[in-house]
């Protein structure tokens, strides 16, 4: 069986009183969306453990199976990897992953 998750990250947002007291996402226009919600299962779980930051790196590796108590360093690793340019020299865009033994992994 395969599956598909769409994680919304960073679409939390405040109503707006413009826009009728809805947020952004409720006041879209969405209907790709609204379709697959309609097909699939929809729910909300919690993706970050107790005691860590609720940040997309956090919540994102969560949701893909890593222990956060094993995996987590920060997001300094995150940010360092997704920069093309180090020390002043343009580098080529490269993919990477960390296995859930740990230590950051070059796809290539």
């Amino acid at each position: 069986m395969k599956h598909i998750i769409i994680l919304g990250d960073g679409m939390a947002d405040w109503p707006v009183e413009s826009l009728g007291n809805k947020t952004l996402l409720q006041y879209a226009n969405i209907p790709y969306m609204d379709k697959l919600a309609k097909m699939g299962r929809c729910g909300m779980l919690k993706t970050v453990q107790d005691g860590f930051h609720p940040g997309s790196e956090v919540a994102n590796s969560s949701i893909l199976g890593y222990d956060q108590n094993e995996v987590y360093e920060g997001r300094g690793p995150l940010e360092a990897v997704q920069h093309h340019h180090v020390g002043g020299r343009k580098h080529r865009h490269t993919q990477w992953w960390q296995p859930p033994n740990g230590g950051w992994r070059s796809a290539d």
